[in-house]
């Protein structure tokens, strides 16, 4: 079994919600000119297959999204989100039966929103070939707040073919859908109990990578 530990990539994009203790670290990030097309979209967009289904048409996407999109762009300095290329990676997860949606912005990033209770997202950023600057193949983010347990999620390249968390040293199978994963604990888990994911590739192997930087 192929095992590595991951340490942060410079550069890798979370953004905490209003209310979750989400770490965030931000890029600036290039912007360029142009509205994507079949071949325009940033590298990690080409690399997951969800974007070759139909996206989500901007005016009928949930308040909640298009707030927390723009809100994303704002802040992590990434451009401006590329019109009408969202799509729906999943819907009814968790115990708040929750939808999460991907978007490509003009910089290169390609992020994640999650709207529980209030929004969380996080982002593939420019300037790493897509997933391939990325340990595993996966770039993710983690939250929890009232009403919400420890939650792990995340975007996954088409090279993934499954993903566990690892809590306490047990792994538990996250979903794995569209290029998205998704994982929510039992009551009583704390975020020092989720150690790592155990990222299954499709052409054999694993690779660990570290969601715990204190130890």
């Amino acid at each position: 079994m192929r095992e590595k530990t991951f340490t942060p990539v410079a550069g890798l994009v979370v953004i905490a919600s209003l209310t979750f203790g989400v770490v965030m670290a931000a890029a600036l990030l290039g912007v360029f000119d142009g509205v994507a097309k079949a071949g325009d979209l940033p590298a990690a967009a080409q690399q997951m297959s969800v974007f070759k289904a139909a996206p989500v048409q901007d005016n009928v996407l949930p308040k909640a999204i298009t707030q927390a999109r723009d809100r994303l762009v704002t802040k992590g300095g990434l451009g401006s989100v590329m019109p009408n290329e969202t799509r729906l990676l999943g819907t009814n997860l968790g115990r708040n039966r929750v939808a999460t949606y991907a978007f490509p912005a003009t910089g290169g990033a390609v992020c994640e929103v999650v709207a529980e209770r209030t929004s969380v997202a996080m982002c593939v950023p420019s300037g790493l070939e897509g997933f391939d600057g990325l340990e595993g193949g996966v770039a993710w983010g983690i939250y929890s707040g009232e009403g919400v347990p420890q939650t792990v999620y995340g975007l996954a390249s088409d090279a993934v073919g499954g993903v566990n968390v690892v809590v306490d040293g047990l792994p538990y199978e996250a979903t794995l859908a569209r290029n998205n994963f998704f994982w929510q604990a039992e009551a009583g888990v704390t975020r020092e109990s989720i150690q790592a994911l155990v990222v299954r590739q499709v052409d054999g192997g694993d690779v660990r990578v570290n969601l715990d930087f204190s130890r």
